[in-house]
């Protein structure tokens, strides 16, 4: 559109002058001087007669624009009230740019423009257009569209007649004449409105209030510009009135559920992305009871999410709507001052809002998540609680907060020092320091902002000290999806259950608590799924996924970029390798997480409640890693894809029943507490976690926590394995070094370090020092005749005459004939599951707590063969080795390792 510019207009044949900013801000929403003059539009040029308007003393406003209100059909147009906009506007006691005025004492009226044809108002069969603002519906009907506007988006509604608690809103008396039934309504607010949850609540409010009235109701969004606020006047002068006609076109019909379930299904969530966003929106902020109902379902259906998903996209929303409410109008920010005084107002903007200083970063709580504050979302951030602007000659433009001020404020450290420290964001209920449960919101006295609601616990049925604990269960859905895995023993299964109680003291052990090392006999046994299980249960999603690297900055640069939002990091699925890093060792004795994010100078530091996780398939460790590892190992003996499982989808599992899991995981430190904080005493690196978490565990009936530390510590050992596959098949013989280095070379053992040796003597030196360190030590050995124990390497260096050592291995004494004696009989020595009170059977074959238990008075000696239970839903047979050696045992009923059992 092209708008003749001049600076004058004639109302009855006088000539109105008009000031540059004015004649400039008529013609952004296409309306030259005359067609202003046409619509009464006046300029008010001194402060007395703004004063004698508005009804009390105004200065410095003048000059303004007037716009006149009259009576719907009335010739003579009498003036019934009136807006102006001045060219300087006032601020607010809060600092609010005040645009317009509206005079003192008068009532709200719905704008008719004058060069509006009043037939096509009356005209039932003519579309009607509403939207805020004089100069919007100027803009429309000039091109031919019969429009009306209210002051403000929240005025079309009669206060007097209206409830906003019950939700019932009445349209005002000026659309008493005004025909709407069955007539098409058209609501056409600004394109910022997606962010602003006022706008869209009086968008839909607006709409059902017209539905009420019959009407057809429609809802156009803006699209196509780069503003962040345009009205359909800026947008119709930039894009043109056919751009305009096809927004028409793609208007979503009021009620929305209707025309969300119209959509074909044949279009994916990513083309739908901006239409479930809006829904997303407007669900926030309805209170249309049965219009959330169904359009929370179809958009569900069409978009491909699940109401979970759609329920935390709500929330967040919600929450950002609840911030700016607490902002209430915010002030003006001018850039013309000091850049301190600058930053003094952005900080006394944001210090009361749910931004909170997170190590050397500022984060932003909103809903279940928090964004990191950065250079490119502070703006953005910062628009949802005040506004920016800059003085110039020409009056004060708006704008969003420039990348460089945004930059300075976040690096400055006083800015930081000012806002709430935090320690832990968690969206499940946690302990302090203190084992005091955290409440929902920010603790003050721990640091930690818990997002969420309060849970009651569910304390351990053979837990409970006493009477005093109530609300005695089961943890019948932890029983049922830790039953799902293949655990090689009780040591590996209690040892996962501490990695889970462990998430309930994030902050109790910064710079000492273990990574989870996930390992197996062969791929596919739930790895990846097992260690998920314990990001899904405490934040609700996955944990984000990172691939081994052994260049180790490039390494550290894949972490940081999720360790810097995230308390779970998974190194999944390393095959192969010999993983060492000097980064994931200092930060897992850490207490500060301190890294360079990956493609920039910036360096990051928070607080290190981080659980680092890693799977592996035939993977080892570097010595100084296996020390800071929490062993968990799966064991299956045949094909994977022939195991059965009760829940189909565990992970969907934990997700559904979260609250119940989070609830049986607080009722263990609960009876822990109760029988006043018992701790174990382990031999472990980090003694204070395994003291505590084994305290715990065992304060619950459960005693195995890190007793298979050593063995995983030999096997993660890549020599160790070495060593002992290079005597399996030459147990109780007796070898020289020379022989050994014959045997390694045959077995490709050692390759690498015995092709740097030139000589035969420098070989079983060589070889000779690396058994050294290893004499009367257990190794695990596992041979493909499905012998599975220790071995014990012993040097005899006492042999004067052969002037050499000599080297032999034999099965530990220990592990009996099948090597899994010792392991079984510390299991076993309890005799019935101590966590199951009554002993019985559950349905599915799962026990009534962790330990799968075969029921009253099995005699073994009698029943070698049918001797059975239940792990991971599939029956186990002990076998015939393990029975015959227990045939003078049959008070022992039941078996609860995986290590003395056979897979049926």
């Amino acid at each position: 559109m092209c708008v003749i510019i001049s600076d004058s207009g004639f109302i009855g044949g006088l000539e109105i002058k008009y000031t540059v900013k004015q004649r400039e801000d008529l013609a952004k929403s296409g309306i030259s001087t005359e067609i202003a003059a046409a619509c009464g539009i006046k300029n008010i040029e001194s402060d007395n007669e703004i004063s004698s308007i508005l009804g009390w003393e105004a200065v410095g406003l003048a000059p303004a624009l007037e716009f006149s209100y009259h009576m719907r059909g009335d010739p003579q147009r009498n003036k019934i009230s009136t807006r102006l906009k001045p060219d300087n506007p006032r601020m607010d006691s809060s600092g609010k740019i005040v645009k317009y005025e509206q005079p003192k004492n008068t009532s709200t009226h719905i704008y008719s423009p004058p060069i509006l044809n009043q037939q096509s108002l009356n005209d039932v069969d003519t579309p009607l257009f509403f939207t805020e603002g004089e100069k919007k519906s100027i803009a429309l009907t000039l091109n031919g569209f019969s429009c009306v506007a209210a002051p403000g988006v929240c005025n079309f509604h009669d206060p007097s007649l209206s409830d906003k608690e019950d939700g019932q809103y009445v349209l005002r008396s000026d659309f008493d004449d005004i025909p709407l039934t069955g007539r098409k309504c058209y609501i056409v607010f600004d394109k910022n409105k997606s962010k602003n949850p006022f706008v869209l609540k009086a968008e839909l409010v607006l709409a059902k209030m017209l539905r009420d009235r019959g009407a057809e109701v429609y809802i156009i969004h803006l699209e196509a510009n780069k503003q962040q606020e345009m009205g359909v006047d800026e947008f119709i002068v930039e894009n043109g009135v056919e751009a305009f006609k096809f927004l028409i076109d793609k208007a979503w019909a009021y009620p929305f559920s209707g025309y969300i379930k119209s959509l074909p299904d044949d279009v994916g969530y990513s083309e739908r992305k901006d239409d479930y966003d809006k829904v997303v929106r407007y669900l926030a902020v309805t209170d249309d009871e049965v219009e959330y109902a169904l359009l929370r379902k179809a958009i569900c259906k069409v978009a491909g999410v699940t109401k979970g998903q759609l329920d935390k996209a709500i929330k967040r929303v919600q929450s950002q709507a609840k911030n700016k409410e607490k902002a209430g109008l915010g002030f003006l920010l001018d850039d013309a001052g000091p850049r301190n005084q600058l930053f003094a107002k952005m900080l006394s903007t944001l210090i009361d809002k749910d931004i909170f200083s997170f190590g050397n970063q500022l984060i932003n709580i909103f809903g279940d998540r928090f964004d990191t504050l950065t250079e490119k979302n502070f703006s953005g951030i910062f628009n949802n609680f005040s506004e920016y602007a800059t003085n110039t000659k020409d009056g004060t433009k708006y704008d969003l907060i420039p990348s460089e001020i945004a930059k300075g404020f976040i690096l400055n450290p006083l800015m930081r020092k000012a806002f709430r420290e935090i320690v832990s964001f968690v969206i499940a209920p946690v302990f302090d320091s203190e084992f005091i449960i955290a409440k929902p919101g920010f603790n003050e006295s721990s640091k930690i902002y818990y997002f969420g609601k309060e849970i009651v616990p569910i304390y351990l049925s053979s837990g409970a000290l006493n009477h005093d604990l109530n609300n005695k269960k089961t943890t019948t859905h932890l029983s049922k999806l830790l039953n799902e895995f293949c655990f090689k023993s009780m040591a590996d299964r209690d040892n996962f259950l501490g990695a889970l109680i462990s998430r309930l003291l994030p902050t109790m052990f910064m710079g000492e608590c273990p990574f989870l090392a996930i390992v197996g006999n062969q791929p596919s046994l739930g790895k990846s799924l097992l260690g998920n299980l314990i990001a899904i249960i405490y934040s609700g999603k996955q944990s984000p996924r990172v691939n081994y690297n052994p260049n180790d900055e490039q390494f550290e640069r894949a972490i940081t970029v999720h360790a810097r939002n995230n308390d779970y990091v998974f190194i999944d699925n390393v095959r192969g390798n010999k993983i060492e890093s000097q980064f994931l060792e200092g930060m897992i004795t850490s207490k500060v997480y301190a890294a360079r994010i990956l493609g920039k100078t910036e360096n990051i530091e928070r607080p290190n409640t981080i659980l680092f996780m890693l799977s592996m398939n035939d993977a080892s460790l570097n010595k100084d890693l296996i020390t800071r590892a929490l062993p968990v190992e799966l064991y299956y003996p045949d094909n994977p894809s022939k195991r059965k499982f009760c829940i189909l989808d565990p992970a969907a599992y934990a997700e559904e029943h979260r609250e119940q899991l989070l609830a049986e995981l607080i009722g263990f430190i609960e009876v822990w507490k109760a029988k006043g904080k018992p701790i174990k005493d382990i031999d472990y690196r980090f003694k204070r976690y395994a003291g505590i978490i084994g305290g715990i565990l065992e304060a619950n009936g459960h005693s195995e926590f890190l007793s298979n530390a050593d063995e995983a510590a030999a096997k993660f050992d890549d020599t160790l394995q070495e060593i002992a596959y290079l005597f399996e098949g030459h147990l109780d013989q007796v070898f020289t070094a020379a022989e050994l280095v014959s045997m390694a070379e045959e077995k490709e053992l050692f390759r690498t370090q015995l092709m740097s040796k030139e000589s035969s003597k420098a070989k079983a030196t060589f070889l000779g020092k690396l058994l050294g360190p290893y004499n009367k030590r257990e190794l695990p050995i596992e041979t493909e005749d499905d012998f599975r124990g220790a071995i014990i390497l012993d040097i005899d260096r006492n042999d004067t005459h052969a002037r050499q050592a000599k080297y032999s291995a034999k099965r530990s004494s220990d592990c009996g004939h099948c090597g899994h004696e010792r392991t079984s009989e510390k299991l076993m020595s309890a005799g019935k599951n101590p966590s199951n009170d009554g002993g019985e059977e559950q349905s599915g074959g799962h026990a009534d707590f962790l330990l799968p238990y075969v029921g009253e008075n099995k005699n073994i000696s009698e029943n070698k063969n049918i001797f059975s239970t239940y792990i991971g839903g599939q029956e186990m047979s002990a076998t015939s080795a393990c029975l015959q050696s227990l045939t003078d045992s049959n008070k022992h009923q039941v078996i609860t390792t995986g290590n003395n059992l056979k897979w049926s």
